[in-house]
């Protein structure tokens, strides 16, 4: 049987140095698309047997195949079938779970939804304002800002300790004016009787889902908050219908003086 230069050029092509195994074995770890790792691993298929038909075909008589080698190239070939098939077959699962979450977050559209944040969403004259006020605070001041960072408002707030939600009916208080409806942005900050600030004040951001997005799967599911912008699904903390906009879920209500009442105030 004659080998000659092309036993030499066919060399050892073990598992190691075949190089349609090493694509298959690519193939099988990309897990970014199943279909195309399938179509890849047909193409290189015929490649693999070819090299391995050429290679027992060539084969030095006085130096056979190993068994071992040719049982480990097919077992690999195998095992690069079966994960090209996991991974497709875990594609077909996150695609339904994802199509699942689109169909869960679409109940969200409509409803109320509050998350950490710092926005508020003036509506018709009526913006609410959520915040955390920490124990020992002897004066909290809040302030609401333009899109411009300019303040618009500001207010000795109540400052008894725990939840409170401030309804701000858009007056300009530096010009009495009443501010055109759109995003807005709020802070607090509380003061203990030294006029230290002290740490803990939380805001919470209360608003209207008007859409959901999967744009970034990276990011995850987002709600569209008032046409504004996205938070993630996971980030909401309490959903209630958008009528209670007016009747928040939080403990205190507050108006827009400052006064803390269990009734709508001037910005209810």
């Amino acid at each position: 049987m004659a080998v000659g230069s092309t036993t030499n050029n066919l060399a050892k092509l073990d598992a190691k140095t075949n190089p349609a195994l090493n694509s298959l074995k690519a193939d099988a770890t990309n897990t970014s698309n199943a279909d195309q790792a399938a179509k890849r691993l047909s193409d290189n298929f015929d490649d693999f047997m070819l090299l391995l038909t050429t290679q027992l075909q060539n084969q030095d008589p006085t130096e056979p195949l190993d068994t071992n080698q040719f049982t480990q190239q097919l077992a690999t070939l195998s095992s690069v079938e079966q994960a090209v098939a996991t991974n497709k077959n875990l594609e077909t699962l996150i695609s339904m779970t994802q199509n699942q979450q689109v169909n869960n977050a679409v109940g969200f559209i409509g409803k109320a939804v509050e998350t950490d944040g710092a926005e508020a969403f003036l509506d018709g004259g009526k913006a609410k304002l959520a915040y955390d006020v920490p124990a020992g605070a002897a004066k909290v001041t809040l302030a609401v800002f333009d899109q411009a960072g300019k303040a618009v408002y500001t207010t000795d707030a109540p400052k008894t300790a725990g939840r409170q939600v401030f309804n701000w009916d858009g007056t300009n208080s530096f010009t009495g004016q009443k501010m055109a409806d759109g995003l807005y942005a709020f802070g607090v900050v509380a003061r203990d009787a030294k006029n230290s600030e002290i740490e803990g004040t939380k805001t919470y951001t209360i608003g209207k889902v008007t859409g959901v997005s999967l744009d970034n799967k990276e990011k995850g599911m987002q709600l569209t908050i008032e046409n504004a912008y996205q938070v993630p699904l996971e980030d909401v903390l309490s959903v209630y219908e958008a009528e209670q906009l007016t009747n928040s879920p939080s403990t205190n209500n507050t108006n827009s003086t400052g006064t803390n009442n269990n009734n709508q105030g001037s910005g209810a």
